[in-house]
């Protein structure tokens, strides 16, 4: 719907901004998800229509591609999960 295509902007946004933050270290988690991103979706070297990008990203989001490396990285143990607020929120 339309929260994943907004979800889905600000994932691309995200990792733009990544990849020019890529001299420093980020979480192992983090790595993951990028590199999961961008095996999909280059990186915009310049102004383009996005469309097709968005498409892409909202199909990760449908296809729950980011949860996968997020239970991955929880199983290597690489990710430690908090559970603040955690009773507030339904678990899919």
């Amino acid at each position: 719907g339309n929260v994943e295509r907004i979800l889905a902007i600000e994932m691309l946004t995200a990792a733009q901004a990544f990849d020019f933050r890529d001299t420093l270290k980020s979480s192992t988690f983090l790595e993951q998800t990028h590199r999961n991103i961008r095996q999909k979706i280059a990186f915009a070297k310049a102004d383009r229509v996005f469309s097709k990008d968005i498409e892409k990203a909202h199909q990760l989001i449908q296809d729950r591609q980011l949860i996968a490396v997020y239970h991955r990285c929880m199983a290597e143990k690489s990710l430690e999960e908090i559970d603040l607020f955690q009773n507030e929120f339904q678990t899919f």
